[in-house]
């Protein structure tokens, strides 16, 4: 039954001054709506409070019954719940925040907030308080309980935001500062999982991100998360331009891991045959190719999209782009842009590769490069669309002083993300 039904009846109830307990109750309330002129049937009471099979009440019930308590309508009547609610939601809240201790109490108050359309930031609330307070304690008892982070398919959406506000909290933290974060690594913490795998920080992987990543491997036990952290290590030396990076192997069949991480491991085998073995790609995309080009899961080419870029496959590209297109460009998840803006920035390296600098400058003015900020991949994919520009300028009008103003753009998201991959030379030279 709808929680909003069952709060008018008791309010119904409580209005009158009495509980319904028996069908000479119904008959009282009855006659107390008829003097009131609020004009509902007395076998629509025995309904409504289950005397006679239940069945869902019409609007025209609920409104009535609304007007009863002083209300327009139900609708005003339910506004009115939902302001009361959210305010008891975030005096909740902020109890929490506050809390030196905590416990199964504050735990069920939370669990019970999943219900109010503001759980998420009333859940974010309370980690950015734990945070600015310093009590990884309390941080480390929230993150032990899976529960308070999927309450419904919202999370996929509000989760990634609530693992970027709190991750964006700690790139200023020095390394001392982020050892203290290591007890939210422990086995069962979903911090792991709902945080550090939701937003990957490429822009601080060099930094914070990828210091977590590494304590995280030392007592990691689960196959794909060991996978996970071994990719992002050995593929931040080759972003960092090392040589040092190693060949990663996993034994179980790769499709049984999630889309992203399994993006991620074809990515990670293109670049080390390509940069390490001086192989070309041919024979592992003739062997995944046919299990990927057409995965409704689109998520999967996130990272092989910059796999290829790199080693500046454009026939891969195109391949992948024209099955694919109608799922690479579905605009509804707000965090989908930034990877958008990657296809188009590929396919715009594409047209230029092929010599077509009409369609090549026609996609790249597409991209609202501002709109990307905030997201995972923004610095990493700015990168590759400063190279688009520059050798769009340089095949058009080639003004050197344009060339210049995307140099400087490209070598100072270079410097901050500490990716030596992405030189001077390598610009110049795409």
């Amino acid at each position: 039954m709808d929680h909003n039904i069952e709060t008018i009846k008791l309010d119904v109830t409580a209005f009158v001054g009495f509980q319904i307990k028996k069908q000479a109750d119904v008959r009282k309330l009855h006659d107390i709506l008829i003097e009131n002129d609020i004009d509902v049937g007395f076998n629509t009471l025995r309904r409504l409070y289950q005397f006679l099979p239940y069945s869902q009440p019409r609007s025209k019930t609920l409104n009535s019954l609304s007007r009863f308590l002083g209300y327009r309508n139900y609708n005003q009547y339910q506004n009115s719940l939902f302001q009361n609610n959210n305010w008891s939601g975030w005096l909740a809240t902020n109890r929490i925040e506050l809390t030196d201790h905590l416990d199964t109490n504050e735990i069920e108050d939370l669990l019970a907030l999943q219900s109010n359309p503001n759980y998420f930031q009333m859940l974010f609330a309370v980690i950015k308080a734990f945070n600015y307070r310093n009590r990884i304690d309390l941080l480390s008892i929230l993150f032990s309980h899976e529960s308070l982070f999927k309450p419904d398919d919202r999370f996929n959406s509000e989760g990634l935001k609530i693992a970027y506000f709190f991750l964006n909290s700690l790139h200023l933290k020095s390394k001392k500062e982020i050892e203290s974060y290591y007890p939210l690594l422990k086995k069962g913490s979903v911090f792991k999982t709902q945080i550090l795998d939701l937003f990957i920080d490429y822009r601080h992987l060099t930094g914070y991100y990828g210091q977590l990543t590494e304590e995280r491997l030392k007592t990691e036990s689960d196959p794909a998360s060991i996978l996970f952290c071994q990719l992002l290590l050995n593929y931040r030396l080759f972003l960092n331009g090392r040589e040092d990076f190693k060949k990663v192997n996993f034994n179980p069949p790769i499709n049984q891991l999630p889309s992203v991480l399994i993006g991620r491991y074809i990515s990670y085998q293109i670049i080390y045959l390509h940069y390490k073995k001086g192989e070309s790609i041919k024979r592992l995309f003739e062997k995944l190719l046919p299990k990927i080009i057409n995965k409704d899961d689109v998520f999967i080419f996130i990272e092989i999209i910059p796999a290829l870029l790199f080693i500046k496959d454009f026939e891969k590209i195109d391949v992948i782009v024209n099955r694919n297109y109608e799922n690479l460009f579905d605009h509804s998840p707000w965090n989908n842009y930034v990877h958008q803006c990657l296809y188009l920035i590929a396919c715009s390296l594409s047209d230029l590769k092929k010599g077509d600098l009409k369609p090549a400058q026609t996609t790249m003015s597409i991209i609202n490069l501002e709109k990307m900020e905030g997201t995972a991949y923004f610095e990493y994919t700015a990168l590759f669309y400063h190279i688009a520009q520059y050798h769009i300028e340089k095949s058009t009008k080639n003004r050197p002083h344009k060339l210049n103003e995307v140099k400087d753009k490209y070598t100072a998201l270079r410097r901050a993300t500490g990716f030596k991959r992405f030189s001077t030379t390598f610009l110049k030279n795409y």
